[in-house]
């Protein structure tokens, strides 16, 4: 089998959500976050589907918004996804607000900054 040759394209700054601080966070997109979130915790099955934007453009600002809330948000990191979805317009979506699950990083991650702060006393 041939090899495949990939590029890396690195991310411009309206297309990811990483580095936009929490002031910079529209409230309502928060309060819409939090809310949805509080519903999917009782209804863990559920996903969520936006109202139309006015344009796709639109939709997926709302969406760098609201997933860069859930990696700052104040109580807590919680994971956002667009669900795939078909034979909807381009300027609608479906996503899940959900827990960050534990994949077991996080003991050992917590075990080697007890052992920095440990070498450090």
């Amino acid at each position: 089998m041939a090899r495949l040759n990939f590029t890396a394209i690195a991310p411009t700054d309206a297309s990811g959500a990483k580095g936009i601080a929490l002031e910079d966070i529209p409230e309502d997109v928060r309060l819409d976050i939090e809310e949805v979130y509080a519903t999917m915790k009782q209804n863990p099955a559920l996903r969520m589907r936006t109202p139309e934007f006015g344009s796709k453009q639109e939709a997926l600002g709302w969406q760098t918004l609201a997933a860069a809330y859930c990696a700052v948000r104040p109580g807590g990191a919680i994971a956002f996804r667009r669900s795939p979805t078909r034979g909807l317009p381009e300027t609608q979506f479906d996503f899940r607000v959900t827990d960050i699950k534990d994949n077991g990083t996080s003991a050992v991650n917590q075990a080697v900054e007890a052992a920095k702060a440990a070498a450090k006393k």
